[in-house]
């Protein structure tokens, strides 16, 4: 077993120690030849008791005690085993990719797979330290490698995915996506999804799927593999040769083509984006543009069986060998004020007292608080982050604090705060519910812990919990006339509620303050966009443009004698 955890300081602890010795019996020495100097040795006995030089001794025994252990105590001794869990924020992102039959054209070269595993191969390359998984889908989706950190194996689990793997034929987008939501929805914070296919769904209507996920906090992105004209689907042998073109029933040669107007419909509802896959691959970067924007969750990084460090033992016996040494005097106080006949003897000996016990006070104060300095430096750091606007670390900061501080209710009651800023109103409810009903919370904070708590309520439009939690704050602290008047509007409000296009302009109504100087004033709410944007209707009307260019080119066919294939795809 390791026993330290840097043992290099014993090497210095053996020198220091050695020479710590040498330069006593020095000291020792020069101060006899020194006092030998100055008269006959019965009258420096008189001057000098024989006790002096014996506590001299114990001073300097004690010096060099705390010597060694300070020394001791950098060597950092360790026994006993604990099991030490690592966090850090993250985000989870699964790819679900199309093997369906028609994934093997070869419009886009070298083949459609080929380029969706290009693609998502460059993505993975950018969520390195991401918590990322594969599902493969066809006619079924089916889960190739669940959610890990671990990126180089799924890449290698991604290289493995072919066309025909699933043996269902079709493209059901929507059982992949109602797996995605499952798989994901044991994780905190926000998810993403990234779809690439080359085809709709004709399982099923995904959009039901589509609107589920989105209600869980999941981002869809959608890669189209493909081009419009399309190509024919080559059939292989066992050793890869080309065999021929898959047929349709009537035995005609099948021609798959890329649609993009309902994955455009499918992103847009999902409040996500669609990209055309390009031979430069930019969608890709433009993906994970998106994500990093994404809020970040906590995620185990991983766990370890460490030695517990046990430095704070013989740093507290140095502490106290010095506290002993100072308070030895060299000569017997009471001796030597009896011998002078001094009359102050009652008026010193308190001030000794007094200044032996403040240096204890103080040693002891240092040691007590040094358990709870980092907590109160994250604290102290949080309150930077919040000022600053970056509520998400100000959030893990005050995380930090409070498992540091369990018996102080600022860092939660900060936390609170911030996770409001974020929009978070479920988490910061539970935490200003937790400070307002616990007995343990210090009277001032209590007030502004259910004066929070109502504001959090009323923007969950929660009115009658609301209306509670400021009427309790008016009975812990009856002259808070913002707390007053946030009760009128919740008690309006719980009799008749607003209709929801008023939301916004309740929002400016809700007033937050400052009740505690550790917590700032709390914030204004931030509107969420929603809808199609832009790009995606300009993706829409090509994707129209398109299709009425490929129906034109099919009439034109037909006119010459060639069929159209029939609605009846299982590719």
């Amino acid at each position: 077993m390791d026993l330290f955890r840097s043992p290099s300081w014993l090497l210095w602890l053996l020198a220091w120690a050695a020479g710590f010795a040498l330069l006593a019996i020095y000291a020792a020495a020069r101060r006899a030849s020194l006092i030998a100097a100055f008269g006959l040795p019965g009258t420096l006995a008189r001057l000098a008791p024989s006790e002096t030089e014996g506590r001299r001794w114990w001073k300097t025994l004690l010096q060099g005690t705390a010597g060694v252990l300070l020394l001791l105590a950098l060597a950092g001794p360790q026994w006993g085993i604990e099991l030490v869990t690592s966090e850090a924020s993250g985000i989870q992102v699964l790819v679900a990719v199309d093997t369906s039959l028609s994934m093997a054209a070869e419009d886009v070269q070298p083949s459609r797979i080929e380029k969706a595993k290009s693609e998502l191969a460059l993505l993975f390359d950018g969520l390195q330290g991401q918590r990322v998984g594969v599902i493969a889908f066809a006619g079924k989706a089916q889960l190739v490698c669940p959610l890990t950190t671990d990126n180089d194996a799924a890449k290698s689990m991604l290289g493995r995915v072919s066309v025909g793997m699933i043996p269902q034929p079709g493209t059901a987008i929507g059982d992949a996506l109602d797996l995605a939501a499952k798989l994901l929805g044991r994780y905190p914070g926000k998810k993403a999804v990234v779809l690439i296919t080359d085809g709709e769904d004709r399982r099923g209507d995904p959009i039901s799927a589509v609107k589920a996920a989105s209600d869980a906090g999941i981002k869809l992105y959608i890669i189209g593999v493909g081009t419009p004209e399309g190509g024919p689907i080559p059939m292989r042998d066992a050793g890869g040769s080309l065999t021929g073109y898959l047929k349709d029933r009537k035995g005609e040669t099948v021609v798959t083509r890329l649609e993009e107007a309902p994955s455009v419909r499918l992103a847009a509802a999902a409040q996500g984006a669609y990209y055309r896959a390009t031979p430069q691959e930019n969608e890709a970067t433009a993906i994970l543009k998106q994500i990093a924007g994404m809020d970040r969750s906590r995620i185990q990084a991983g766990s370890a069986n460490v030695f517990k460090n046990r430095f704070r033992i013989p740093l507290f016996f140095a502490f106290l060998a010095l506290l002993v040494e100072m308070l030895i005097a060299e000569r017997d106080s009471s001796t030597s004020l009896e011998a002078a006949g001094a009359p102050d003897r009652r008026r010193r000996a308190p001030a000794l007292a007094g200044r032996a016990g403040a240096l204890a006070s103080l040693v002891m104060s240092l040691l007590v608080s040094g358990c709870d300095l980092p907590g109160a430096v994250d604290l102290f750091r949080g309150n930077r982050s919040y000022a600053k606007g970056d509520y998400e670390q100000a959030t893990g900061r005050y995380q930090g604090a409070a498992q540091r501080m369990p018996g102080d209710a600022r860092p939660g009651f900060n936390t609170g705060a911030a996770e409001y800023k974020r929009g978070r109103f479920d988490e910061a409810s539970d935490l200003f519910a937790d400070l307002a009903q616990s007995e343990k919370t210090p009277r001032r904070i209590r007030p502004s812990s259910w004066y929070n708590l109502g504001n959090t309520r009323y923007r969950k439009e929660e009115y009658a919990g609301a209306a509670e939690a400021f009427r309790q704050c008016l009975l812990l602290d009856p002259k808070d006339e913002d707390c007053r008047f946030n009760l009128v509007q919740s008690l309006k409000a719980k009799k008749n509620p607003p209709p929801k296009q008023d939301k916004k302009k309740q929002d400016q109504k809700d007033k937050d303050k400052d009740k505690d100087k550790q917590q700032p004033p709390s914030p204004k709410p931030r509107p969420r966009s929603g809808g199609m944007s832009q790009e995606d209707a300009d993706r829409i009307m090509q994707a129209v443009q398109e299709k009425e260019q490929s129906t034109a080119k099919q009439q034109k066919a037909q006119k010459q004698g060639v069929k159209n294939q029939p609605e009846e795809q299982d590719w």
